[in-house]
């Protein structure tokens, strides 16, 4: 079974304004290749009220060996919103709110499962051998989601500006 390490549990970004969600989905979208992140989009959802709210889960993978993933998932929700056009661009206007949580998944391709012993001695290695190794990729999947997440806190309060 593919064990999941929770590093960031909960980073959230909550805001309303007018944005482009197009943009701003592909910002994330770009954000997430350029640091070798493979994007899926897990979840799409539109509930309709009064106003609009779309919710969108989206994960980014990245192998960074034979015994780990990298893993950032992001949950999107646009609330109450309405879209408008200004000067032939559509922009939304409304509240965002993101919501990251970054995971370290190991042994992804169940390689350690069906071997007790092997899971055992797999255990042993990562808490006392191969600990700084892991404290490494800690370290380095934080510094991408804290990077992304700047990206989009800037992207947003750069609309709000304008």
């Amino acid at each position: 079974m593919v064990e999941t390490d929770y590093i960031i549990r909960e980073l959230a970004l909550k805001q309303t304004a007018v944005f482009d969600v197009l943009e701003l989905y592909k910002l994330l979208k770009n954000s997430l290749k350029e640091r070798g992140y493979t994007l899926y989009e897990r979840e799409y959802e539109n509930i309709k009220k009064e106003l609009l709210t779309t919710k969108i889960k989206l994960e980014g993978n990245k192998k960074i060996d034979e015994y780990a993933t990298f893993g950032i998932r992001v949950k999107i929700k646009i609330d109450n919103y309405e879209d408008f056009e200004i000067k032939n661009k559509k922009l939304t206007k409304g509240g965002i709110e993101f919501s990251f949580e970054t995971v370290i998944y190991t042994d992804y391709e169940e390689r350690l499962e069906n071997k007790p012993i092997r899971k055992f001695l797999r255990a042993v290695y990562d808490k006392f051998i191969a600990r700084d190794k892991y404290a490494k990729y800690e370290q380095e999947v934080k510094e991408d989601t804290y990077a992304i997440y700047n990206e989009l806190k800037a992207y947003l309060n750069l609309y709000k500006l304008r």
